[in-house]
């Protein structure tokens, strides 16, 4: 049996700088919370923390002294709800660096006083960090120290905190070789800048680097959103990668970018960098996009219809959990974990509810799933040819419905 997956249903992976002033406390708004959680980026990139002299961590204010988190107690919950389900969002990581910022050699001066060792000033903060923040990753992004025995050093510090380590080079491709070599696997992903100083890279030439670890490549959002969907395009087909990232290029927004943005530009990343199609086989979620409550059949009765409820990990979730597997004319069978039972439709009238049953193969029990362009997906029955939706509704125990295909948000549905 699969398990269970947290993700949506993409091929490829979106990730979105938070620039400017997008992750302090003041722009977190429920709004651009919601805005994060529905837009199909899968990481969040906080840019950027600091690394101070005596060895602080800095962003919004001081976060860790001293191997003490010191940061704000309210901050940590906003970004804890950006992870929570339904959302795509599934990785936090915290970016050092940038131009003319002096971490790294920050980073280079401690280590070389204090040692490589857990009582450095640089690993307790870090343990603190982890502690008290949804940190997945450090993301380096040093544009002048270049040091390679500091850097592998703290990345070290960082993995034997429970963080992975993610690069973000635009030159001086050796460096970066190295660093990653010395990290191996602590270190899961390369964001290569294709904009402003890094323009002229070629992530096919990035790509023979890093041990077959292909690169996500970026850009900006200033050349427009055309420009920004051909380079994904260009990439996608040129250096086959399969994941990019979106940096807001106006900085000085308030904020850089607002949800209708998010929504443009990870669509933009999934759309032309999932070339390859989305094998779903194994366990999802099945949720609404009206009001995000998952289809849930908590009976194992034949003939038991399909409700919608607040995603639960009530017994483990299995009343909301439903197996896909594919049959050989490409539709798909939806198992409830719960039951045991495959959902039919018995009417092909509008407003039929779908129901469990045991299953057998029929036509009433296959189903097509068609992802849309927005991350989203069709699911549509093939034996009435009606689609999936929940009325709109956004109350628990609402019904599951079918209704002609309209490409309304209540018939769009997300998998988990």
């Amino acid at each position: 049996m699969a398990a269970l997956s947290s993700e949506p249903a993409f091929a490829s992976k979106a990730a979105l700088f938070l620039n400017g002033n997008m992750a302090t406390r003041a722009a977190m708004t429920p709004s651009q919370i919601n805005g994060m959680r529905a837009s199909g980026f899968n990481t969040l990139i906080i840019f950027n923390m600091r690394v101070a002299t005596n060895g602080d961590f800095t962003y919004d204010g001081t976060l860790c002294s001293n191997g003490t988190w010191v940061g704000p107690s309210g901050w940590a919950p906003l970004f804890n709800q950006c992870k929570a389900m339904p959302s795509g969002v599934t990785r936090i990581e915290l970016c050092i660096g940038g131009w003319n910022d002096t971490s790294f050699q920050n980073i280079k001066n401690l280590i070389a006083s204090q040692g490589n060792n857990t009582s450095n000033v640089l690993y307790r903060n870090l343990a603190a960090l982890k502690a008290n923040f949804p940190v997945d990753a450090i993301c380096f992004d040093d544009e002048s120290v270049y040091d390679v025995s500091s850097s592998v050093a703290f990345g070290q510090m960082a993995g034997s905190n429970g963080m992975k380590v993610t690069l973000c080079p635009y030159t001086n491709s050796g460096f970066w070789q190295s660093v990653k070599n010395g990290l191996g696997s602590v270190c899961d992903e390369v964001y290569l800048q294709c904009y402003d100083g890094g323009a002229g890279n070629n992530p096919a030439s990035w790509n023979s680097l890093f041990g077959g670890l292909k690169v996500s490549p970026g850009t900006w959002d200033l050349d427009g959103a055309a420009t920004f969907g051909s380079k994904m395009a260009g990439w996608g087909s040129s250096a086959g990668v399969f994941n990019g990232f979106y940096w807001p290029g106006n900085t000085g927004g308030n904020p850089p970018a607002n949800p209708a943005m998010m929504l443009q530009y990870a669509t933009l990343i999934h759309t032309n960098l999932d070339n390859e199609g989305r094998d779903i086989t194994g366990e999802h979620r099945i949720v609404n996009m009206v009001g995000g409550k998952a289809i849930d059949n908590g009976s194992s009765s034949l003939g038991n219809p399909t409700v919608q409820w607040d995603v639960t990990a009530n017994n483990n979730g299995l009343q909301q959990r439903w197996m896909f597997t594919q049959n050989s004319d490409t539709s798909w069978n939806i198992i409830n974990l719960n039951s045991g039972l495959a959902l039919e439709m018995q009417s092909t009238a509008n407003l039929g509810q779908p129901v469990v049953w045991s299953w057998n193969g029929g036509t009433n029990q296959r189903w097509w799933v068609d992802r849309q362009s927005d991350g989203t997906y069709k699911i549509w029955n093939q034996w009435s040819a009606k689609a999936l939706e929940n009325a709109s509704a956004t109350q628990n125990g609402a019904p599951i419905v079918q209704w002609p295909w309209n490409g309304q948000t209540q018939q769009r549905w997300r998998l988990y």
